[in-house]
């Protein structure tokens, strides 16, 4: 009688958790589905841009003229480069309540305000500090800098989500190099290891990978190719960079879009 109910509590877990991933966090499961047709575009990597329009972007992005932003983004990323985004980032949005006119309208303040704050946090970067600086330095800045600077540190980021936390909990883990870090949401410390080597055994997670809105639209994904070859390190596409992330990371068991930054009101808890 024992081991048949403590079959029964771990199916009713099982499923209360695979509940909790097909109805709150449905967008995700997009992904998944069209998850081996991802693939790099070479021609966002390889279409060559005079380096002076690309300087003049970023000079207009600089100095807040959002109009010649506009202008000289729209010289790197004409009209007849568009195609339409990848169906993963369609379902993705649609479960997320935003039509598709999200990710193809034309180049909007929203975009600008991406451009800006890239190019700020990238002066942010310390060339020469050592891993305590940078740590030091990343526990301090606000939380919505936190990601981008540290990916232009060079980690790669994510947000873990305890799904079966009796109040939601949230953790921020930093790799790179083979080495985990591993940042609590509630008071900025760092502890050495991954989420999972942290957390209880028995804690179910979720890694997701944090992006902006701009970061999903195919504009952006093309802008940001063709200036980083002058400029250095720019925000990846989200659905490139979760097929490579899979591939880097084997032992991170369910690896998705963060839905916060898309649909705000989303949560994914399981008690």
């Amino acid at each position: 009688m024992n081991r048949d109910s403590e079959l029964k509590t771990r199916i009713a877990a099982f499923l209360i958790l695979l509940a909790a991933l097909l109805v709150v966090s449905a967008g995700f499961l997009g992904f998944f589905r069209d998850y081996g047709g991802i693939s790099p575009q070479e021609e966002e990597k390889t279409t060559d841009v005079p380096q002076d329009i690309v300087l003049k972007w970023q000079n207009a992005v600089e100095s807040g003229d959002m109009k010649n932003a506009f202008f000289y983004a729209s010289q790197i990323v004409p009209d007849s480069d568009f195609q339409l985004p990848n169906a993963v980032y369609i379902d993705f949005f649609d479960t997320c309540g935003q039509p598709p006119s999200v990710l193809t309208s034309p180049w909007t303040p929203d975009d600008f305000r991406r451009w800006q704050t890239w190019l700020a946090q990238s002066k942010q970067v310390q060339q020469s500090a050592d891993l305590d600086t940078i740590l030091a330095q990343l526990q301090k800045v606000p939380l919505r800098e936190l990601f981008d600077l540290a990916a232009l540190y060079g980690f790669d980021v994510f947000a873990v989500r305890i799904l079966n936390s009796e109040t939601p909990q949230d953790l921020y883990e930093f790799r790179k190099d083979g080495q985990a870090y591993t940042m609590s949401a509630a008071d900025r410390k760092f502890a050495r290891g991954t989420a999972e080597e942290l957390v209880p055994q028995d804690a179910k997670l979720i890694h997701l990978y944090p992006a902006q809105l701009a970061d999903y639209r195919r504009f952006n994904q093309l802008l940001f190719r063709r200036v980083e070859p002058y400029l250095g390190r720019m925000p990846s596409a989200p659905a490139e960079a979760l097929v490579e992330l899979k591939q880097k990371y084997p032992d991170i068991a369910v690896l998705a879009f963060l839905p916060d930054t898309v649909r705000p009101a989303a949560k994914i808890t399981v008690k």
